[in-house]
């Protein structure tokens, strides 16, 4: 006698993601919007572990995302450096 093997079923259906209207955008807790208004460019930046870390946290306990702190910080890096 042999088992039978059961198949997983896996649903199929897209899984959409809900859209967002300019007058009902999520904000931070600092005002600032919590999707932007155009998506930007994706970049692939490597960090040490500990200040991965250290940066999801602070992100976290301050409502912001990370790209908006990563944004930030190169901006004023940037700015700061050809002055």
């Amino acid at each position: 006698m042999t088992a039978k093997k059961s198949k997983a079923t896996v649903s199929k259906s897209p899984i959409s993601k809900p859209k967002l209207s300019a007058a009902k955008t999520a904000t931070h807790t600092d005002g600032s919007p919590k999707r932007r208004a155009e998506r930007g460019e994706r970049l692939t930046v490597y960090l040490p572990a500990e200040l991965a870390k250290t940066l999801r946290v602070h992100c976290a306990v301050n409502d912001r995302s990370v790209s908006d702190a990563v944004t930030e910080a190169v901006a004023t890096f940037l700015r700061e450096s050809t002055t």
